[in-house]
């Protein structure tokens, strides 16, 4: 287990394991069920609906930071 000396106000465990519940909430907006829908699923189904909003965030995040790669590089060659 990982020792934390910063308290960021962000429980872990519970009914739904260590996925906070924030998380699980928007990842069944994600996949456009309910809340209700989304616990009463199987523990597989639901990490398998974590997943897949995860890498959903983590590809937004490439896309904006390519974004920004090019905006800086169009930016640098202006004011040359």
């Amino acid at each position: 287990m990982i020792k934390h000396d910063l308290d960021v106000g962000i429980t872990f465990g519970g009914d739904l394991g260590y996925v906070p519940e924030l998380e699980c909430r928007e990842a069944a907006v994600f996949v456009n069920i309910s809340w209700e829908q989304f616990i009463t699923m199987s523990p597989d189904s639901r990490a398998s609906a974590i997943a897949h909003y995860r890498t959903h965030l983590l590809i937004e995040s490439h896309i904006n930071d390519a974004i920004d790669r090019k905006i800086k590089r169009q930016s640098a060659s202006r004011k040359q």
